[in-house]
């Protein structure tokens, strides 16, 4: 294995992306889910 790629929760205030990052992971692409728009990121890091 030498990426590992995770999705989360990007809306709020953005905490959740932030606690990725300062862990070494890097935003590859936002994305919407369903109806309500539920915001999401997708993050990678090499391994």
């Amino acid at each position: 294995m030498g990426l590992l790629r995770v999705d989360c929760y990007a809306g709020d205030d953005g905490k959740l992306v932030r606690y990725y990052e300062a862990n070494g992971f890097t935003r590859t692409e936002a994305f919407t889910v369903g109806e309500n728009r539920w915001p999401g990121q997708l993050l990678a890091r090499r391994v």
